[in-house]
């Protein structure tokens, strides 16, 4: 079967089961290097042999010249990951149960910045205290969705200006960076901030390229949001309101207010 599937003209690999044998875990790597229209391969992996990727250390190696997008989803442990992409452009690497989220650390992503730079989108689940000092490698980088416990190091210098969204949720660091952070992401057209540790207040914060805000777990008042971030259009919060519609009805009573002074 294997065999059959290399033979075929593929552009995208759907690998969706319940259980992956042996050797279908231990050929997919060769396969997939022996498909060169292969652009996109989406990966369920239950690793019930995950013995096969090393002992003891289960280790999954992809290597692929013309693969552009990964998505993987991983329902067991696995604690070493490799990719060597070189054209690979959107990363999405996810966890279910309690498996996986030891595998994006600082060394993989060191290993990613050399292996696939030519990355736009990153979407995965961080290893705890994960550096994020490579980020800036990633000179083509437009949007990153991070979920994990903690980031160690200055988060205003981890990412490369090219940034236009960004998305932090549950992940705790020093919330002082925020302003700066802003500062250096001239690009920046989301941001989102779901249940940040330590953040109450956006103080300080200031970008005029925002337009589209989600601090979930916040409770800002919006006038306040709309002075911190002059261009944004649509806010996401526990008590969410289009800011636009509140700038209309500013817009009226300011009417009102110089209609009753003339």
């Amino acid at each position: 079967r294997m065999q059959t599937v290399q033979d075929m003209v593929l552009t995208r690999l759907v690998i969706s089961a319940a259980v992956h044998p042996p050797d279908v875990i231990r050929k997919l790597p060769m396969l997939l290097e022996n498909l060169p229209n292969l652009a996109a391969l989406i990966w369920h992996v239950i690793m019930a042999h995950a013995e096969t990727f090393g002992e003891g250390q289960p280790m999954l190696m992809l290597r692929s010249r013309t693969r552009t997008q990964v998505s993987i989803t991983f329902y067991e442990e696995a604690d070493q990951m490799r990719l060597e992409m070189p054209q690979l452009q959107e990363l999405s690497i996810s966890f279910r149960g309690g498996g996986g989220a030891k595998m994006v650390s600082t060394e993989f992503l060191e290993s990613l910045a050399i292996h696939s730079p030519l990355i736009t989108t990153l979407k995965c689940t961080l290893a705890e205290d994960t550096s994020l000092s490579m980020m800036q490698k990633f000179k083509h980088l437009l949007a990153v969705e991070f979920t994990g416990r903690q980031i160690s190091g200055a988060i205003n210098e981890a990412f490369p200006p090219s940034l236009t969204s960004l998305e932090l949720r549950t992940i705790s660091f020093d919330s002082s960076g925020i302003p700066p952070l802003l500062a250096a992401l001239p690009n920046l057209e989301t941001l989102c901030l779901d249940f940040i540790p330590g953040v109450n207040s956006c103080d300080g914060w200031f970008s005029s390229s925002v337009r589209t805000l989600d601090l979930s777990g916040f409770d800002i008042p919006k006038l306040e949001l709309a002075s911190h971030f002059p261009s944004i259009q649509n806010v996401s919060s526990p008590s969410s309101i289009r800011i636009s519609s509140f700038r209309s009805e500013e817009r009226r009573v300011g009417k009102e207010c110089r209609s009753r002074w003339s």
